[in-house]
């Protein structure tokens, strides 16, 4: 808080206020956007009344600390008691997801010949290219991929595709890729 400031009880108690109304929110098993939403329009509010320039540097450490206190109730969520969460989770079959998921997307090359076919269909000969593999080795891949549902061949000799599935898989990644940098 900035001092000497005529104001600055009355702003540190509105402040302690706000931040302790947070509080409540690391005890409940869910908080849903809406109430993170209403908590920022609650601080933004809190914003309009201010009296002079100096209340950036007070707002702004007050916003830092609000911002932790949401990636501590974003960490709470993560291992939440959430019985649903917790069955959704146990419900994963190991073999199948393995099989059909996990080691089709655990190769370098498989995963450059799903991001390709994204956006346009791919020859045998365009995919070499991308991935630096020939022949046998370029084909078992693509037979993985095959396999599993995640690309299909249009024709014998055709192109390849991306299918709902690649598709669904790689927006997956790029999300999970997303939110390991917010962290």
């Amino acid at each position: 808080m900035v001092d000497p400031y005529d104001l600055r009880e009355t702003c540190k108690s509105r402040f302690n206020e706000f931040l302790a109304n947070n509080e409540d929110l690391i005890l409940q098993d869910n908080v849903s956007n809406d109430i993170i939403n209403e908590k920022r329009a609650e601080l933004c509010e809190l914003k309009k009344g201010v009296p002079f320039a100096k209340c950036d540097i007070c707002f702004s450490e007050v916003n830092s600390l609000f911002e932790k206190q949401l990636n501590l109730i974003s960490s709470f969520q993560i291992y939440s008691t959430n019985e649903e969460k917790k069955a959704e989770i146990s419900a994963i079959h190991e073999e199948i997801m393995v099989k059909s998921v996990l080691e089709p997307l655990s190769n370098k090359q498989r995963l450059q010949i799903l991001k390709s076919i994204t956006s346009e269909t791919r020859t045998f000969s365009s995919l070499s290219e991308i991935t630096g593999l020939k022949g046998g080795n370029l084909l078992f891949h693509i037979q993985k991929l095959l396999e599993t549902d995640l690309i299909l061949q249009r024709h014998e000799r055709g192109d390849y595709m991306i299918t709902k599935k690649g598709f669904n898989l790689l927006r997956i990644l790029a999300n999970f890729q997303k939110s390991m940098h917010t962290e």
